[in-house]
């Protein structure tokens, strides 16, 4: 998980905003449900009620660009942090021709 360049928030400095702006961390264990053995997760509620579980979580391990872009994403909220790509441009955008990658719409090689 960890980028090899710097300017980028640890999950510790990203919890650290998102407490402030709203979202709720609570730590948990969990039991894997074969092995039975447990495991710690992060559970993140985002200001509307919006999820996302890390598990083992590392503090200190930096956030790539896309990582911060899916926290973004899960839990409804935006950050000053650096996030590629940009949330607001990663679904579908229905046009006449189709994506290049949506079948569906035309595009693609299916």
């Amino acid at each position: 998980m960890a980028v090899p360049f710097g300017g980028h928030p640890t999950l510790e400095q990203f919890l650290e905003w998102a407490t402030k702006n709203g979202c709720k961390a609570v730590p948990k264990k969990r039991t894997h449900s074969i092995h039975r053995r447990t495991y710690e997760v992060l559970e993140i509620t985002g200001p509307d009620g919006a999820q996302v579980a890390i598990a083992n979580p590392d503090l200190q391990e930096h956030l790539a660009p896309s990582e911060v872009s899916y926290l973004h994403r899960r839990l409804g909220v935006r950050s000053p942090f650096p996030a590629s790509p940009d949330p607001e441009q990663t679904e579908y955008i229905d046009d006449d021709d189709g994506m290049p990658l949506d079948p569906s719409k035309g595009g693609g090689d299916a």
